[in-house]
């Protein structure tokens, strides 16, 4: 006992002398530093704080002077209140001057998700994710620039700008650059349904499918864009289908056009250097496109040749009910027109043959 009083009073005139404590250090580089025998492996080395079960420590009220108090819980709390709402399990706790707090960070996804804040936890899904919203609340994996006063949007990246809109869906830095006020638009891509600069998409029921598809559309409404930067430029226009690449893109600025159809693929120039590669033949009409139309006055363009399967066509050879036949302008229009075939004289032996562009039956 006398030993143990004159270790106790050394190590206090120690601490007096040095204002730093060490334990098996004679030079200690902190308030306490504490050296284990790493090499000693009869020597357990760490430090052990008060161990404790967490309805025991729920039974003591901490105050502010005791913050920064560390414990080690055995078992959890039994009733998650007050200052032991987090003794969810056994583990290191640190006392904030309020509450216990874990003082591993690892949170469970649940408890991240209620507090709406981040996690180091690596989520792997290796069967079925199953998330459990309302009717009325928006998915957001990733993180959204504005906060989302609408219902049913749902965003699958960062960067998306969507606000009061309703039932939209955005993927991969889609809808980032306007504001979304319209509903059920559907971006999927870089600057997909991009907008313009602090402008408002009011536009609704949109689709812009690939890198830049749709891109600067304002007010247009129930238009189709697939491919890369097809339908750029396309701003207040609507009932548009615009497939492949460049399709329906005008060479520069702002142009809208509404019911149009346009399939086209046109030349990229791929530049390691630069995020956007460029087109390299982008076109100043949607009528340059191979296949262009107009849904409204119910035409179909083909910019280029047009040729059939014969083996895949009916045979008309003999059937009386061909009575049509395929005719053409010099502007390339086609139209059908009634074939007039004279009957055959009644005697002589006759062929069929076109006579200055008609029909007439010849002597043989």
């Amino acid at each position: 006992m006398k030993n143990n009083f004159l270790k106790l009073a050394l190590l206090l005139v120690t601490t007096h002398l040095f204002s730093q404590v060490g334990i098996n250090t004679q030079s200690p580089k902190a308030t306490l530093e504490v050296v284990g025998k790493p090499n000693d492996i009869n020597h357990y080395d760490g430090i052990i704080p008060p161990r404790i079960t967490g309805d025991l420590l729920a039974a003591k009220i901490f105050s502010f002077e005791q913050k920064g108090a560390l414990v080690f819980v055995t078992t959890p709390a039994s009733n998650l209140t007050g200052q032991v709402i987090n003794l969810e399990r056994s583990g290191l706790y640190c006392f904030d001057g309020q509450q216990w707090i874990p003082v591993l960070q690892s949170d469970p996804l649940e408890i991240v998700a209620l507090r709406g804040n981040t996690s180091s936890v690596k989520l792997i899904v290796k069967n079925n994710l199953e998330l459990d919203f309302d009717q009325k609340e928006n998915y957001i994996l990733g993180k959204s620039r504005s906060t989302i006063t609408g219902d049913y949007n749902s965003i699958y990246a960062t960067d998306s700008n969507i606000t009061s809109g309703k039932g939209n869906s955005a993927s991969a830095y889609a809808m980032s650059q306007g504001e979304i006020t319209g509903k059920l638009n559907y971006g999927a891509g870089v600057s997909a349904l991009n907008g313009i600069a602090n402008g408002v998409i009011s536009g609704n029921r949109n689709i812009g499918i690939g890198a830049g598809a749709m891109s600067y559309i304002t007010s247009g409404n129930d238009n189709i864009s697939i491919g890369y930067l097809s339908g750029t430029g396309n701003r207040t226009g609507s009932n548009n289908v615009f497939i492949g690449v460049g399709a329906g893109s005008p060479a520069a600025g702002n142009r809208s056009i509404s019911n149009k159809l346009a399939i086209h693929s046109t030349p990229v120039t791929t530049n390691a250097n630069n995020f956007w590669d460029s087109i390299t033949n982008n076109y100043t009409d949607y009528k340059f496109a191979l296949i262009s139309g107009d849904f409204s006055e119910r035409w179909l363009n083909i910019n280029g040749k047009l040729s059939v399967t014969p083996s895949q066509m009916p045979d008309a050879d003999g059937d009386s009910s061909y009575t049509k036949k395929v005719v053409a302008r010099a502007d390339g229009s086609f139209g059908f027109a009634t074939e007039v075939i004279p009957p055959p004289p009644t005697n002589g032996t006759f062929i069929l043959k076109s006579v200055n562009g008609l029909p007439e039956w010849v002597i043989q």
